[in-house]
């Protein structure tokens, strides 16, 4: 069988990034949060509150607005506030810090660390507040620094590090760290780049910023009381239960809807659990029946609003459903709809990240594959090229027409084939921690017969260095697995790994791809990038 025929893609050896199968995860299981919420103690600007809980959670909420001799930040303690109430509701334990001097800000990281010692609990921090970013390490600005000179910074200023470094010498189980900073820094001249540095969430934590790393935050308007940023994350903590991936995803479209694309919240995570801020929510698993019912309601609402031109039905789409089978899809429509209104930013390892650009292709790029039967063996078979022939605002495509795809790699058409509603094989905002889903049905372009029905799973594992025959490329490496239903032909399963650009994960480095049909290997493929031309550089 043609490996380049398979209903995994058809498309899979072209650049476009296919993907990668979601890890089995240990479920997460919370009892009902027994007793009352009250106060424990004052201590000035750091007290502490409390909330009984079967699942010991403590959360480190620090709000700084009085800078002194610099710009106040009207709205960062009252953020902080709005969070710690939210934080309480859901049994957390909450050491507040309201305008925290550096001394205060380090007994608290201290008190969160020695409250979560060996109890394998869950460890929370939120900052409002000034930050900044000095050689790739992210920092909290306390009330009382006065920074001259970027050496100040180290001494003066709370090395986020310190926080992450705390709850992981407390062993707790979930870490969860949400800096809501970058707000007009009075500091950024010391800084060695603009707003936040990106940061991969070590084991065990999901990381979260208000803004994309290298952009500032806004900090909302005084009247309104709270930041855009904690007003919408307090809404879904308050709202109806749902996983931490789905919260932040929801809080990062109301922002981007709220500045009009002006800023893009940021998520990063590493979490292999289902972690649910309501105490008594616990994953379920849903049966092939009641999946199915979703998935039919998913598509019928995608199907009624992926042609229009208003962002806003796009979405609130994408509210109702933020890991959906075709989400992925509805971002890139609604990127197409909503310029991004943000700063590209650098990684530590030197990729510069397109945070702001629609279109990751132009007319005339080539890409050319060595291509392998057997990536133990290398088996040579033909190479493999694709150039972009032609482009317009929603599609690309390749070879004459030997693909269709939108401007993030995903896939519409092959030359006798159509992929409905469409494979999203790449994802629009790739970070370390990324899930996503895409279903689809591939119809003959011909007859219209349905030839299979396909279901993946995928996850951006780390950011690699890899060396292939065109050269050395920092990479995201991406897992993926599903299925492939044919009818009377049975079920096909399929992993993958790719190694996608980092700098533009539409180009697909290096990809590894193994499908199965009753136990016995169908296909096993390799290819590796030889040669890249980009006419758009």
């Amino acid at each position: 069988m043609n490996p380049a025929t398979t209903s995994f893609g058809y498309f899979d050896f072209s650049l476009f990034n296919p993907a990668p199968a979601a890890p089995r995860r240990r479920v997460l299981l919370h009892a009902a949060a027994l007793g009352a919420i009250g106060a424990i103690d004052s201590l000035g600007p750091l007290s502490a509150l409390a909330a009984e809980s079967v699942d010991d959670r403590v959360a480190l909420v620090v709000g700084n607005s009085t800078y002194t001799g610099n710009p106040q930040l009207p709205n960062a303690t009252k953020d902080a506030a709005a969070i710690a109430d939210a934080l309480l509701e859901k049994h957390f334990r909450v050491i507040k810090v309201q305008d925290g001097s550096r001394v205060q800000m380090l007994e608290s990281i201290a008190e969160l660390r020695k409250s979560l010692q060996g109890r394998s609990g869950v460890g929370f921090l939120y900052f409002a507040g000034h930050g900044l970013q000095l050689d790739w390490r992210n920092f909290m600005i306390p009330i009382d620094a006065q920074l001259a000179q970027t050496a100040d910074i180290p001494r003066q200023a709370v090395d986020v590090q310190l926080v992450i470094d705390a709850l992981k010498a407390a062993r707790s189980r979930v870490n969860i760290v949400v800096l809501d900073a970058c707000r007009n820094n009075p500091f950024g001249p010391l800084a060695t780049g603009r707003g936040l540095t990106p940061m991969d969430a070590p084991p065990g934590t999901f990381l979260a910023y208000a803004t994309a790393p290298g952009n500032v935050a806004e900090d909302g308007d005084e009247t309104e009381g709270v930041g855009h940023y904690a007003q919408y994350l307090v809404n879904e903590l308050r709202g109806p239960s749902a996983p931490i991936e789905d919260v932040f995803k929801r809080v990062r479209l109301q922002v981007r809807k709220k500045t009009l694309g002006r800023q893009i919240p940021w998520e990063s995570t590493s979490l292999e659990e289902d972690f649910y801020f309501d105490p008594a929510a616990k994953a379920q698993k849903e049966s092939a029946a009641e999946d199915a019912r979703q998935g039919a309601l998913e598509l019928a609402g995608w199907n009624a609003i992926k042609d229009s031109k208003d962002p806003l039905a796009v979405t609130e789409h994408m509210l109702r459903f933020p890991s959906g089978r075709y989400t992925e899809l509805a971002q890139m429509r609604l990127d197409q709809l909503q310029a991004r209104r943000v700063d590209d930013y650098v990684t530590r390892d030197g990729v510069t990240v397109a945070a702001s650009k629609r279109s990751k292709y132009s007319k005339g790029d080539v890409f050319e594959y060595d291509f392998y039967e057997n990536f133990a063996l290398k088996k040579r078979l033909p190479n493999l090229r694709f150039e972009i022939t032609a482009i317009d605002d929603e599609r690309v495509v390749i070879n004459g027409g030997e693909a269709v795809l939108d401007h993030n790699g995903n896939v519409y058409r092959t030359q006798d084939k159509l992929y409905q509603p469409g494979f999203a094989k790449n994802p629009v905002d790739p970070a370390v921690g990324k899930k996503w889903r895409s279903d689809y049905t591939v119809v003959d372009a011909v007859s219209g017969n349905v030839i299979a029905n396909v279901s993946l799973q995928f996850r951006v594992m780390a950011l690699e260095r890899i060396v292939v025959p065109a050269g050395e490329f920092m990479t995201y490496r991406v897992e993926g697995s599903g299925y492939e239903d044919s009818g009377s032909g049975g079920r096909r399963t399929a992993s993958r790994v790719t190694w996608a650009d980092a700098s533009n994960s539409a180009i697909v480095i290096k990809e590894e791809l193994v499908t199965r049909l009753g136990g016995y290997i169908k296909v096993n493929t390799l290819r590796e990038l030889r040669r890249l031309s980009m006419s758009g550089k």
